[in-house]
């Protein structure tokens, strides 16, 4: 397992969406969360407007800095999968606590169909 933890240098890191920022030429998926999709990639408006809270909170997690980044591997399409934490806390689990993300299960959860639980 491809195992690093690294100081985020947050000058040059934004967000994309709610579980997904980019640091860099280097595309991150935070690996504990799945949030909604954002815009075509929405399959509802109650989708969309979910994901525009999880990137916006996404958004303040980076603002606050202070955060540790610990890459796990790479998906099919190259981004690095890793756990964001500050003090000791995975920024997925901050977003889940705030209602813009549930825990990954393996698949994408179903935005139009329930809220987050």
């Amino acid at each position: 397992m491809w195992l690093v933890a690294l100081a985020l240098q947050l000058a040059s890191c934004t967000f994309i969406d709610g579980d997904t920022l980019r640091c860099g030429a280097e595309r991150i998926r935070l690996a504990d969360i799945d949030a909604p999709e954002t815009g075509s990639g929405a399959r509802c408006d109650a989708e969309a407007m979910l994901a525009d809270l999880a990137a916006a909170a996404l958004a303040r997690e980076l603002e606050a800095g202070g955060l540790v980044i610990e890459r796990r591997a790479r998906d099919t399409w190259g981004r690095t999968i890793a756990v964001i934490s500050r003090d000791g806390q995975s920024i997925g689990e901050r977003l889940i606590d705030q209602g813009v993300a549930v825990a990954w299960r393996g698949r994408q959860h179903d935005w139009c169909a329930s809220p987050p639980d």
